[in-house]
């Protein structure tokens, strides 16, 4: 919120604030760590982006049909199973590229969900 001469928490300066932060670096409420937490978090979303969009697409294909229905029911199963999203499109990923099954809690997950071995 800009605020002229007048500080968000009422005392004078000459400056802009524009949401806590003073814009000529006078008065600065900045929370760094949670800013750096944040981009952090910005950056873990765009790397798993991808693989979440290729399960989407391969439940798509298996199951002929749509790319909500086929997220809706990925989010459904990580959720009934508690089970991250990444970590269970991952699985499906994996299972899809592998001569073998895995093995593990979340491979036997996607096997009954999803794949005809």
């Amino acid at each position: 919120m800009l605020n002229g001469s007048r500080r968000l928490d009422g005392a004078h300066e000459d400056g802009v604030h524009v949401d806590g932060v003073h814009v000529d670096g006078v008065h600065q409420d900045v929370d760094v760590e949670a800013l750096q937490a944040e981009v952090e978090q910005l950056r873990t979303a765009l790397t798993r982006r991808p693989v979440i969009d290729m399960a989407k697409g391969a439940i798509m294909a298996l199951l002929r049909c749509d790319e909500d229905t086929a997220f809706r029911q990925l989010s459904e199963v990580s959720q009934r199973h508690n089970v991250k999203l990444y970590d269970l499109a991952s699985a499906l990923l994996g299972d899809l590229r592998s001569a073998e099954p895995g093995t593990g809690p979340v491979d036997r997950l996607v096997q009954r969900n999803w794949t005809r071995r």
